[in-house]
Formats: C-alpha cells, structure tokens, sequence
C-alpha cells in the first residue's frame, strides 16, 4: 500500500482552520477575528515604523497591504453568510509531531502521537480534499493503514496485547459497544479484522446495514492484510447492499477489489443476494412503508423517506371528520401566482394524531377526530425583528415554531417564549462554562425559545428546557433550530448558544442535558436564529443542514463528527439576508425539508442553495447536483427513485439525478403522499393520482362542492388525512381499507378503535344494520374512556336514523328504533335531529 508522505501530511494539514480552495488561502476563519488580527498587525507594523523615522518604509507599506490581500482573499474564500467549520489545532499539532516522527522513523512517537488524536480528539474535525472534511478518528486510520511495514509491526507490538483482551471480553459478553470501542481504537492491529467482521454480523442480524456495509468497507480499503477470506468479505458486503436495495454484486466487483482478493460474487450468491433484495424491499424493520401508527416528523422521520402504507381514500362529506383549527385563518393564501404550503404538518403517535396550531399543540383521536386534548396556548413573544416589511423571513419563523417531532414516548414543540423551571431531578449533568458569545452559560437569560416535551396520551407538559432562570443551567438561553430526533432512547436536540451551533444529548425522563458537542461557528446574521434546521437520524448517523452551505454528519451514539462538506451558500442565501423589500428578496426557493437517507445516498433540499444535491453518506463527497428548477419538495424516495413536486411532479434516479418522468399537474396546494405505488398530489382540482413507476395519470379524486383544496397529505390508520391552516380532514378508505379493518376486526374482536372504523365504514357503505350491530358487540367493559364511549354512542344514533329511514314501510319496525334514538340523544342537535326524524 502506498505510503503517506510526511511531509505532505504537513502541508495537508498545516493551516488549521480550512482546507484550501482553488489555490486560495485557507477558509474557516470568523469575519470578526481576521479583521481584527489584519488591523492588529497592520498597527503593530505602522507603530515600529514611526519609532523609527517619521515616514514608514516602502517595504512596510506593501508588507502591510499583502496582509491585508491575504485576509480579504480568506473572506472571499469563506463565502458570505457561511458557517465556520471548527478545525482542531491541538489535533493538527499532534499530526505534525506524528509526520516528523514518520520523518525519523520514530515510529513510537509517531504512533503515540497519534493514538492520542485518535483518543482525545477522534471525533474533531480535520481537513481532508477541497470542500470535504472527515473525523480525526478516520484521518488516524488511513495514516496508519499507510504506515511501512516496519511502523505497522511496530503498531502492533504495542497495541495488540490491549486490543485482543477487549475483543475476546467483548465476543464472551455480547458488548456491541464494547465490539464498537475496538473497531474505533485498534481496527490497524492484528485482530482489528476480525473485530470488524464480527461487528459487521451483529450489526446485519440487528437490520443495520448501513452501518455494516462502513465497517465492511474500512476493511476492504484500509486493512492491508487481512485474512478473513474474499469470499466472506464479499457475500456480507454484498447482503448488505441487498438489505439497503443496492445491486447485489456492488457488495465485491474485481474492479473495487484490493491486490491478492480478486475473486469475483460466484453467480449462484448473485441470484440468492437478488432475493434477498427483493425481499428486503418490504420486510418490516428496513427502509420501506410506515407502518401507519407512528410518523415522527414532516417525512416520517427516520431516514425520512416520506413513504406511507397504501389507501385509497374516498373524498365523501367530511363533516363527521373534520376538526377545526384556526376558523379565522386564510388556508391557502396565494403568492406569485402560486399556492403557498400550509404551514402544519401532522404527526401520529398510537391512537393520536397531533397538530401544532399557530399558538397550541392539539392531539386527535385517530378514528374519531374528536380533539383528545390541547396544550396551553403559548405566550405571544415579540420578534426581536420587525417581520413586517420581510414576509419570507416571517414565513421562515412561522416554519420554526411550527415544527414537531415525536422522539421515544415524547412529542415536542418549540415556544418562542414562556419560561422553564427546573427542579432537583432536572440536575445538568455540564458544569458551567464561558460560551463563545463571552457569557457564563446558565445565566438567567430571558432569551432564545423553549423546548417543550409532552405525553401524547394526555398532553400533559412532562418537562421543558430553555428560558430559564436556574443557576448552571447550560440551556438558560440558548435557540432551539428544530425539533429534536430520538436516538437510542434518547432524545438530540439542535440549538444555537452564543455563535456556535451544538447538538445535545437530553435525558427523556427530565430533559437533563447529559452530552453536547459544538458543530461550527455561526456568521453574524440577525435574522440566523428565526430559520428552522430539520435533522435525520439513520443508520448511526445524525444529519445536521446548516442553512449556510455546510452539511455535517455526526456519529448518534458519541456525538463525535463523521465528516462535513462545505457546498457552498447559493444566491438564495445571500438574498435572503436584510432586504427592505420583497422584490429584492427571492420569490420562492425549496420548501422546508429534512436530508432524506436513500440507501447509501444522501438528498439534500437545501434551503441555502436553488440545488437538489445527492452525497455520500459514507464519505460526504458531493454525488451530483441538478438545479432546483421550479419544484418546491421531496415528497418521498425510495432505494431508487425521488419524487419532487412543485409546478410539475417529477421521478428523479438516485443514483444519478437524471430524470426519469415529468407531469404537469394544477397549481399544488399542500404536500404530497406516495402510498404504495401512488403518488397523491393535493391540488386545486382535487387530488391528482400518479403512478409512482412512470407518472401516469390514474384519475382524478374531486372534492365534494363547497370544500377547500386538499393541504399537507398524510396516510394513516386505513385513511388519508389532510392539514391546512384552517381544519383538519379525514378521508376514509372504503375499498382496501374496508376489507383490512373487516378482517382486523374479527381477529381481534372487542377492539373499541377497529369497531369505530368498520361501523364509520359500514355506514358510508349504506349497512346501517352491520354498523350497529358491530358496535354493539362492544363489551361496556372496553369503553371505559369517555371520549370514545360518547362516540360510540353517536355512531349508534346515526346507525338507528338510518335503519329508521330504511323501515318507513313498517311503521312498528321504525318506531322501535327512532325510540332507542330518543334514548341516545344527549345533545340539542341529537335531540332535534331524531324529533324530526
């Protein structure tokens, strides 16, 4: 393998700060501190001249104008508006002692040196290739995986004693963390090898196949002699690609191989590898459908694919399913000659779908509709900005405080005003320190919002951070940019303290604050804290969109970055800085939308550029980029395909970006639902039915006359759900979903949601006799909770009219049931309603 040359490692990465681009000098500096340090030494030159003679020489002139060039080019380099990525000096110190060592062959030191890297700084970031940065921790591996084959015997004569007793504690007691430790320190020593294809099993059999393709992939590229067989190597690699819908014989092809493993898949594992693909498309735990119980976030959550469980709803009447939210709202308020997006998006938890309104958290049932509960109306916070004369910027807030996220057991928003108060059990776990802004942190601050945590059950309010006036708190003022994500029974938060932009780690049983990890430097922007960051949490790594040209990947269970690329902040971005105007602001740009995980492809809708990028999720390398043309969002993707829609629908390849179909359809009015093989599209007409495959028109579902256009889509619970700024819509499913809850509703009788739904279906079928008498197989035990007993009992007065309508030939027959309706009515409508009947 070739080796690193020392003195290139030293170039590579003797700046510090950024990696140079286009023969310019270093980026990554803050505006605040090159200013400062060019006037600093510009004054320091002009004092020592004039303590010399009265005039500065010519060659102090020009020594003081090439400084400031150079700061002016690291300005222009930075870009405006851009993120600062933080490189470690302490790491890049001790790389530069590591590449002297190599120099002498000093490979004790050398090693030493950087086994701390790796140790104490494994998960900074370093300077990699052009815009590309990667972990110290990764950096680390390939310099000692390029080491002479004197310096890697040297490696493991000291290392390989500790690695082999943790790997043989870790095999005896099951540890994956423990498993995971000798992977991340020791993966170079003679047992590193083996360590990774263990992990790699245990990971495969856990459905992990992201994460086991990484480690199998390190082995391949870094690992100079292994002897774990090709063939083992490749049938794991390959079934890894399977599971993620990759191509079965990319797991090993002779082209990717490295010297001495040449052997190709044998052609029967293609064809087993191919079935097995094909059935990881559907199989319950892997990249596919939500199961239609649970949609965390505005795609799902997850690698937020946006696939919902199939439906074909039917667009009746929806007076007995329609639940308002703000009557005094304007749904569809209409910009440019284009509909704008309804800000609220719906999330499901179990029996609940909840709904963030312009001041409150509203929870559904999601059979009935009826509203379960609500949370206090939030306290009306003033901007500290004027968003009158900036309407795009008041569209960005609105996005923000919108925002929610179902992570564990929680369901949280964020209020931009309140105050949090800690008690004895919210202890923070950080001691108090001076934050970037110069300010002890857990000062009470009555800045920033509040990250508020409820029980979905009830909508009682469990705990909230932010805001807060209690000493030490190290969240007293910071700015929460999104709804936080759920990772292995906790819950990460993204905010924004002083001018930088962290990720915390919080304890779901009180919010207290248990890791944080700084990820960049923010520019100076008033406007920075009102945009909304939506992060994804997938296959060990959480996303970070920074709104400023910068994608940044984070490992889930340290916290520790993976790798970050600076794309660059668009004219977007730019404009969308102070304007007085909105003609000088840009007319429309990307919706708001979180990178969605497609297999080992990243897609990105960057708010910050008029670009659909597609990275590496293994390395952060930019794929391809195609122009945002005039499509608003993803709706959803799949192993192999993304759906935009905007002015037109569209099918892009994932692989490659190319287009694969185009549809024009009527102006759009909320966001999109690909169910099964459909893809639904709210419009002004209706909703406009696509074939996923090739974009063919299915048919067009009008509304009955009267109703507004459909907004933001979401399949759940056999129906389709539609959320504007005014209502709430639900639209059952009387075809495949009639056939499913029947088939439900006889395995598992007794079940008060089921019932509901297959008498509400029985119903709009015209069988009022087999919706009562479902209902009334209800033992009254089951109907304990007064909401859904009222229901039921309104469900059997609509049941008992209906079947009094039908016997008007049998006078007796009709009067039986009209007095069982007399008995049931509650209400004054009731009452009216069967007295006329």
């Amino acid at each position: 393998m070739r080796r690193s040359d020392p003195a290139a490692v030293r170039t590579l990465h003797a700046g510090g700060a950024s990696p140079p681009s286009s023969g310019r000098p270093a980026r990554g500096r803050l505006t605040v501190a090159l200013l400062t340090r060019c006037l600093l030494a510009g004054s320091t030159l002009l004092c020592q001249a004039q303590d010399r003679e009265a005039q500065p020489p010519p060659e102090i002139v020009e020594l003081l104008g090439q400084a400031i060039r150079e700061r002016l080019a690291d300005l222009e380099a930075l870009g405006e508006g851009e993120v600062v990525l933080l490189v470690s000096p302490e790491a890049q110190h001790l790389l530069k002692s590591a590449a002297d060592a190599m120099d002498r062959r000093d490979w004790k030191v050398a090693i030493d040196a950087l086994q701390r890297i790796a140790t104490d700084y494994g998960g900074e970031l370093l300077t990699a290739e052009g815009n590309l940065y990667e972990s110290a921790s990764r950096c680390v591996k390939r310099l000692l995986a390029e080491l002479p084959a004197e310096g890697l015997a040297a490696y493991r004569l000291l290392n390989d004693g500790q690695a082999a007793a943790l790997l043989t504690k870790a095999r005896q007691e099951h540890d994956l963390a423990g498993l995971q430790a000798v992977v991340d320190r020791y993966l170079l020593t003679s047992v590193g090898d083996e360590a990774a294809d263990l992990l790699a099993t245990w990971l495969l059999e856990q459905r992990r196949p992201a994460e086991a393709l990484a480690l199998l992939d390190d082995v391949r590229q870094l690992y100079p002699d292994s002897d774990i067989s090709s063939e083992v190597l490749a049938v794991k690699r390959a079934m890894a690609a399977a599971l993620l819908g990759e191509q079965p014989e990319s797991g090993w092809t002779e082209g990717d191989s490295v010297p001495g493993r040449t052997s190709p898949l044998p052609r029967e594992w293609r064809r087993d590898l191919a079935d097995l693909a094909e059935a990881a498309a559907t199989a319950d735990g892997l990249p596919g459908a939500s199961s239609g119980d649970r949609w965390s976030a505005l795609l799902g959550g997850g690698r937020n694919l946006g696939q919902m469980p199939p439906v074909q709803p039917t667009l009746v009447d929806v007076r007995p399913w329609r639940a308002w939210l703000d009557v005094g709202a304007v749904s569809f308020p209409v910009q440019d000659g284009s509909f704008e997006l309804p800000h609220p998006y719906p999330v499901v938890a179990g029996s609940h779908l909840m709904v963030r309104t312009a001041d409150r958290l509203v929870g559904f049932d999601l059979e009935t509709m009826q509203r379960v509960w609500e949370a206090p109306p939030c306290e009306r916070a003033q901007p500290a900005l004027d968003y009158r004369w900036f309407p795009l910027r008041r569209d960005r807030r609105e996005e923000l405080y919108r925002s929610v996220a179902v992570a564990g057991d929680l369901v949280f928003y964020l209020d931009p005003a309140g105050q949090s108060v800690l008690t004895e059990t919210d202890a923070v776990a950080l001691e108090p320190q001076e934050g970037a802004d110069g300010r002890r942190r857990g000062s009470p601050f009555d800045s920033g919002n509040r990250l508020v945590a409820f029980d979905p059950l009830t909508g009682t309010v469990r705990w909230s951070r932010g805001r807060s006036r209690s000493p030490g708190d190290s969240l007293a003022s910071v700015t929460f940019r999104s709804a936080p994500v759920g990772v292995g029974g906790e819950v990460v938060a993204l905010y924004e303290r002083g001018a930088q932009l962290l990720l915390g780690r919080l304890d779901p049983r009180g919010g207290r604050l248990v890791a944080e990890r700084v990820l960049c430097g923010l520019p100076a922007d008033p406007w920075i804290s009102d945009e909304c960051l939506p992060m994804t949490a997938a296959d060990g790594l959480i996303l970070v969109p920074t709104g400023r040209g910068s994608l940044l990947a984070v490992d889930a269970a340290h916290l520790s970055l993976r790798w970050a690329c600076r794309y660059g902040a668009g004219r977007t971005a730019r404009l969308m800085r102070m304007r007085p105007t909105d003609e000088e602001q840009p007319a429309s740009a990307w919706a708001l939308c979180p990178p969605v995980v497609s297999g080992n492809t990243i897609l990105l809708a960057g708010r910050d550029a008029d670009q659909l990028m597609a990275f590496d999720r293994r390395s952060g390398k930019v794929l391809w980029r195609r122009p945002r043309e005039d499509f608003q969002y993803i709706a959803a993707a799949d192993r192999r395909t993304c759906w935009l829609v905007g002015k037109e629908v569209a099918a892009l390849d994932v692989a490659s970006g190319e287009r694969r179909w185009i549809r024009s359809v009527p102006a759009v009015t909320g966001r999109a639902a690909l169910c099964g093989d459909k893809l639904y599209v709210p419009t002004t007409g209706g909703l406009e039915v696509l074939s996923a495959s090739d974009g063919q028109m299915l048919a067009t579902l009008r509304l009955p006359e009267g109703q507004a256009p459909p907004g933001n889509l979401l399949a759940a619970g056999a129906a389709m759900f539609s959320v504007d700024e005014r209502q709430v819509r639900k639209f059952p499913d009387l075809a495949g979903g009639y056939e499913k809850t029947l088939e439900a509703a006889t395995q598992i009788q007794g079940d008060v949601a089921l019932t509901v739904r297959l008498a509400w279906l029985e119903l709009l079928k015209g069988a009022p006799a087999a919706a009562l008498a479902a209902l009334d197989a209800l033992p009254e035990a089951n109907l304990t909770d007064i909401l859904r007993r009222t229901h039921v009992n309104q469900l059997r007065l609509r049941c008992l009219l209906g079947l009094a309508q039908n016997a008007a030939e049998n006078p007796d027959q009709a009067e039986t049931y009209l007095r069982r309706a007399v008995d049931l009515a509650k209400t004054r409508t009731e009452r009216m309603e069967t007295e006329l009947a």
